[in-house]
């Protein structure tokens, strides 16, 4: 019993923190917009496909927030699933369908934000270069280790599921039958 105690209380405090990620993550992406020309060229370079030379317009940066949107949406997805994944969890709801159906979302989610951050780059080094001038404009396709790393755990996760689901179905049988 204190096992799943424990369990639900550690599920309701990752429950709370991935809220406060999910509410965090819009305004997060409202102030880096707002306030990247202000931030370091070293920090620039570091979350952006390519090296800002000078302030970027307001069209730009209002560019590169509405881009930045694709993986900020797919991202909150993910969030909003693991607190539903957590409140399962913190009901005591361990081995159900339900919690196999947001393992399932939860893969796909990092499949797709794969994906998403693939376009994202593509776009936001158009947006960022789109007020330079015609032939100092950049077009980027950037795929790092990490982005494997998110697309892998994806498919570890959606292969988890399908285990889980076996599991679940072979346990209803087995209890079936008693």
């Amino acid at each position: 019993m204190d096992n799943i105690k424990s369990l639900q209380r550690f599920s309701r405090r990752l429950k709370y923190l991935f809220i406060i990620l999910l509410i965090l993550a819009p305004i997060w992406n409202i102030i880096f917009w707002s306030l990247i020309n202000d931030f370091s060229s070293n920090f620039q370079h570091k979350v952006l496909p390519i090296i800002i030379n000078d302030d970027l317009l307001a069209s730009s940066r209002i560019m590169g927030f509405i881009v930045n949107l694709i993986p900020l949406s797919v991202i909150m997805y993910g969030l909003y699933t693991l607190v539903t994944l957590f409140s399962l969890y913190e009901q005591g709801i361990v081995f159900e369908r339900k919690n196999v159906t947001r393992i399932k979302n939860l893969g796909r989610t990092l499949v797709v934000l794969f994906f998403a951050l693939v376009v994202y780059t593509l776009l936001v080094s158009m947006a960022i270069s789109y007020q330079n001038p015609p032939g100092q404009r950049m077009l980027v396709l950037e795929i790092g280790f990490s982005d494997f790393i998110t697309l892998f755990t994806g498919l570890v996760l959606l292969a988890l599921a399908k285990v889980m689901e076996k599991g679940r179905e072979l346990s209803n049988e087995f209890a079936k039958v008693i």
